[in-house]
């Protein structure tokens, strides 16, 4: 049977490229806390419900060989997680930065790890091949534990649950994986698909480039519903209780009913919409290619306040009480204030910020273009 007719197939790895430095954290606690995936919950949102400040201090940097797409590392126990777009992944030690060990494979790896317990599951894509490759990485023996090939190519973030991964491939093909690499169902949207899913734990929903919202159900992987909203969705998305959220091509902003994919309201950018919203209990906050963003009332979708940048923006930003950690491709970070909507401190770097920052143990983790990973200390958050 050859790769060209069967869809997906589970095989053991045979052969990996080596590396100079395996990863073999041997040590490692297994029921230690940290940052597992992307968003680091199944609703995406980008929310620590602390105050920072504007006090950064810069811990240290570590360069890997790689860059970056629009994703985040991942942190677990005493070690950060990064993948690139040369294949490489590396554990870094979260105290200093130096670099633990690293694997390499052929290809690119253009999302965040999810971490299970002794495990690191990741997506990678395979060089001039019609197939893509999700790795169950063992961190604490060094090696691969399964490897499941699926045809087609994948560009979203992989969705971790309380009981498995869910990965929707371009073509519009969703998987639900249990964590030892078991396949528990797969529904065919049919629709081309570039929105990283989200879940309650009930229903898992996405956007295509049809413009329909599109659930199903966790546990059985059978349809809810299909409803077309707009022309094209290529943003993430965003749950929140019995609402969803999620920027179109247009640039606008829909708040979703997840009972049924209607729209409860929309809210119109000035730009088209590609980074996921981020919000707290009353705010939703969102950015646009042309560097405007924008804080908006949750229930009724009216404009709280307006900035506008100038700048590109593409990843999600990160949100704390007070300041909203925003990216802008234009080698910035600006700490914004949520109430005013006034850029309160910029970070300058020397490359494209492509990272979302991520938040963990009073550290915050950001990446640019070229592989550089920078660790900064906030105070004591209250």
């Amino acid at each position: 049977m050859t790769l060209r007719i069967k869809i997906l197939v589970i095989l053991p790895v045979l052969l990996i490229i080596s590396c100079t430095k395996p990863i073999s954290l041997k040590r490692i606690k297994l029921d230690a806390q940290g940052v597992t995936s992307f968003g680091n919950s199944p609703e995406r949102n980008f929310f620590v419900d602390l105050s920072i400040g504007d006090s950064l201090a810069l811990k240290w940097t570590a360069e890997i060989n790689g860059s970056f797409d629009n994703t985040t590392v991942s942190v677990f126990n005493d070690y950060v997680f990064v993948p690139d777009l040369s294949g490489r992944i590396y554990v870094l030690d979260k105290a200093d930065g130096l670099i633990n060990g690293y694997e390499i494979f052929k290809g690119e790896i253009p999302s965040a790890i999810v971490i299970e317990l002794n495990k690191c599951m990741f997506v990678h894509n395979e060089q001039k091949e019609d197939y893509f490759s999700l790795y169950y990485f063992n961190f604490t023996l060094g090696k691969v534990h399964e490897r499941i090939l699926i045809k087609g190519k994948c560009v979203t973030e992989l969705l971790k649950l309380n009981n498995g991964i869910i990965l929707l491939t371009e073509e519009g093909n969703l998987y639900k994986f249990d964590f030892i690499g078991n396949k528990i169902w797969k529904y065919e949207s049919g629709e081309y698909s570039l929105s990283s899913p989200a879940s309650d734990g009930k229903i898992v929903m996405w956007g295509n480039t049809k413009g329909e919202i599109i659930a199903v159900d966790a546990e059985s992987g059978n349809i809810l519903y299909k409803n077309k909203v707009t022309d094209r969705f290529e943003s993430d998305i965003t749950i929140s209780g019995n609402e969803s959220f999620i920027g179109d091509s247009k640039g606008n902003l829909f708040s979703i009913n997840n009972n049924n994919g209607s729209v409860n309201w929309k809210f119109k950018t000035s730009e088209k919409i590609k980074s996921l919203p981020v919000l707290n209990s009353n705010t939703v906050f969102i950015n646009n290619l042309q560097g405007s963003v924008y804080s908006i009332n949750l229930s009724d979708g009216k404009l709280n306040w307006e900035l506008k940048t100038g700048g590109l923006m593409n990843a999600a930003p990160l949100l704390f009480n007070d300041y909203l950690l925003q990216p802008d491709v234009d080698q910035k970070i600006y700490l914004i204030d949520v109430n005013k909507g006034i850029i309160r401190k910029q970070l300058n770097f020397d490359e494209r910020v492509k990272l979302s920052p991520v938040y963990f143990d009073s550290t915050i983790y950001i990446g640019t273009d070229r592989g550089i990973i920078y660790a900064y200390e906030t105070p004591k958050l209250k």
